[in-house]
């Protein structure tokens, strides 16, 4: 037992020095299973799977009386066991490898667009420093460069906040992120911006973000994230850290 313990801690001290390559990565994901839920098993317009919520071609039961400033939502799945341990490694666990992966993988389910660029939703200073990596400007250059575009980080976060996932009330979630985000002295008039996050729960954060890509003069924001949070499961996701 004492040296299988030593080996664990050994192997967890050698995982956080050099991450999983993006080949064990993939056979991970083959071994589970996992695949990619395909257009029409989740809200095209909220990205809630679809078992939650009837879906039609003017959204779902969750967000059909809402307006929503983006013009779709695209994802790899729902924020449950296997994406969501995964998202969680790719954050907490410094598992790098995972942000080329995701990346790559949810630009082979999005469509091309002409005169697109594309942007992840921005980390504060403060929490980039103490992870010591953007998880969400990881997944964005490998889905720009597995699309062929440019990824550019567009906007700023202003204000340190509270993670979202923390938070219960849709107000305060509202509150929290509201005037945090700030656009950057270029001139979007035209194009389509790629908006790339790794979790939806409520879409707080997006929604700011969209707006401050909308006075920056983008055309079209399209919301890209790894995984969406049911409508059931909102009140129960924790985050170690944010």
């Amino acid at each position: 037992m004492v040296g299988r313990s030593i080996f664990t801690r050994l192997g967890r001290l050698v995982d956080a020095v050099v991450p999983p390559t993006m080949l064990i990565v993939d056979e991970e994901a083959v071994r589970t299973g996992w695949r990619a839920d395909e257009a029409g098993e989740y809200c095209a317009r909220c990205g809630v799977t679809g078992v939650y919520a009837a879906l039609t071609v003017t959204g779902c039961a969750h967000c059909r009386s809402e307006r929503v400033p983006w013009h779709g939502v695209w994802r790899l799945g729902a924020y449950e066991d296997g994406l969501r341990d995964w998202i969680l490694q790719f954050k907490f666990q410094r598992g790098w490898a995972w942000a080329d992966w995701f990346g790559r993988r949810l630009a082979e389910q999005t469509p091309d667009f002409e005169n697109a660029v594309v942007t992840p939703v921005p980390l504060h200073w403060r929490r980039r420093l103490r992870r010591g990596y953007d998880q969400s400007w990881l997944t964005a250059r490998a889905f720009a460069q597995q699309k062929g575009l440019k990824a550019t980080k567009l906007l700023r976060r202003v204000r340190h906040t509270r993670p979202q996932s923390s938070i219960s009330s849709p107000h305060e979630r509202r509150q929290n992120v509201h005037r945090a985000f700030r656009g950057k002295n270029v001139d979007l008039k035209g194009m389509t911006v790629w908006l790339i996050d790794d979790v939806k729960t409520t879409g707080q954060t997006a929604r700011m973000c969209v707006r401050a890509l909308r006075m920056m003069g983008a055309e079209r924001v399209n919301l890209v994230v790894t995984a969406v949070t049911n409508p059931s499961d909102v009140l129960t996701v924790k985050s170690k850290s944010g």
